[in-house]
């Protein structure tokens, strides 16, 4: 018998009519049904973050991080101030970190020839446009330094995988170079 006053009542009368619950079970089965109710939100609340992301949200993910602003973009006649080759391996780096870095200064125009094995797109985040790579194909990634910071080509595979092929450490121009405005 429960030592609440209430409890003893209710389990008077509960014993008066069978097949009804005592007043401690109901109370738990009361709050088993808030909990059942509340934990349900909780994962419809949560649901869309924990769905994987469509290609369309992934684009538009990608295209925020990699979107050439005017000031980059490059004639196709401008000569490259840098070019580089970059190659993409076969399988992914043990470290997606360990590209090569180039220095370079602000306002220098960059062209880095990238090849590829296996099919994908590459960008330079904040730099340029994603663009695609063919299996066996190289494509040409150019653009103007504008700001100074850590700028990385990264290879985003259709297989999912992304790291990066190389990194720029754009630093300021020197005071005397005015070479582009």
């Amino acid at each position: 018998m429960s030592a609440d006053p209430v409890d003893r009542a209710e389990d008077a009368v509960a014993g008066a009519m069978p097949g009804r619950p005592s007043g401690s079970l109901r109370r738990w089965l009361g709050w088993s049904v808030i909990g059942l109710v509340a934990a349900g939100g909780a994962v419809a609340a949560l649901a869309p973050s924990l769905r994987a992301p469509s290609q369309r949200e992934a684009d538009a993910a990608l295209a925020f991080c990699a979107t050439t602003p005017a000031e980059a973009l490059v004639a196709p006649t401008e000569a490259p101030d840098h070019r580089y080759a970059a190659q993409v391996p076969a399988d992914n780096p043990a470290n997606v970190l360990s590209a090569t870095s180039y220095s370079i200064p602000k306002g220098d125009v960059i062209e880095f020839d990238v090849a590829s094995p296996r099919p994908g797109q590459v960008a330079v985040h904040g730099l340029h446009d994603l663009q695609a790579v063919q299996v066996g194909a190289t494509v040409k990634v150019a653009f103007r330094a504008i700001y100074t910071g850590r700028f990385p080509l990264h290879f985003h595979g259709t297989d999912g995988s992304h790291f990066e092929l190389a990194a720029l450490e754009v630093l300021p121009a020197p005071a005397s170079a005015e070479r582009h405005p």
